[in-house]
């Protein structure tokens, strides 16, 4: 029978080294292993959830822990000095504005006539039957006499005279030097005569000569009465008036 020989010393101790080292390292590769597979399952895992940003992400920072000790006091902040500011007054405001008010059309104003100076001189009418006596059926000559006593000329002289209707104008002898208008009255059909004059120099007369025939219509004892006018721009009218009786109705003794 065969008897084991002792071991050496010296052997035993490195193949025991060398066990314990090869159980050490199929320890770590199999522990390796399992963390692996592990992480290959959480990163599935993440991805199926939708939260695979959350790797990306940065880690954060960890705070900064103040170790307590003697830190001296932070300085004094420094108090910024007020500057005044100046604000300007704020502006008048602009005067209100007038709003004009609606034009209203200015009446033309109405000339006011020039007053005419009163006149200083009038003129003198005069008139007189020649013969002066007359009856029906005979002509007459009516004298007219216009006068100017001032001092100074007479301007735009007419004489007028609308005769009666027993009266029948035959014409004119001497117009005195003025501008004869014979004419007949709208309304009675009696004959008026006009006679006018440019001036009439101051102290001046003129006369005109009218003949007239009575109407043999005209009754014994009846009068007719004539009333002539002169007038002009700067002097007084005048009138005067001529009274022509017929015969009387019943003559006298002592002319029969």
């Amino acid at each position: 029978m065969r008897m084991n020989e002792p071991r050496k010393p010296g052997n035993r101790g490195t193949e025991r080294t060398r066990t314990d080292g090869s159980l050490l390292a199929r320890g770590l590769s199999g522990l390796g292993r399992h963390w692996i597979l592990l992480a290959i399952g959480g990163l599935i895992l993440l991805a199926w959830l939708g939260q695979g940003s959350a790797w990306a992400q940065p880690l954060p920072a960890s705070p900064q822990q103040t170790v307590p000790g003697n830190t001296p006091p932070p300085p004094p902040t420094p108090v910024p000095t007020a500057t005044p500011t100046f604000t300007p007054p704020p502006p008048p405001p602009p005067p209100p504005t007038a709003t004009p008010a609606p034009s209203t059309p200015t009446a033309s104003p109405t000339p006011t006539p020039t007053a005419t100076p009163a006149p200083t001189f009038g003129l003198i009418l005069a008139q007189e039957l020649l013969p002066p006596l007359i009856w029906q059926g005979k002509p007459a000559t009516i004298l007219f006499t216009v006068a100017n006593p001032g001092g100074e000329a007479a301007v735009d002289v007419v004489l007028r005279d609308a005769l009666p209707l027993e009266l029948t104008v035959v014409g004119v002898a001497d117009p005195g030097g003025g501008e004869v208008l014979l004419d007949a009255d709208p309304h009675t059909g009696a004959p008026v005569l006009e006679v006018s004059w440019a001036s009439l120099p101051a102290g001046a007369q003129v006369t005109v000569q009218l003949l007239v025939e009575v109407g043999s219509q005209v009754p014994d004892g009846a009068v007719i009465d004539n009333i002539a006018v002169v007038s002009a721009t700067n002097a007084e009218s005048s009138t005067a008036g001529l009274s022509i009786g017929m015969p009387p109705k019943i003559l006298p003794d002592f002319l029969e």
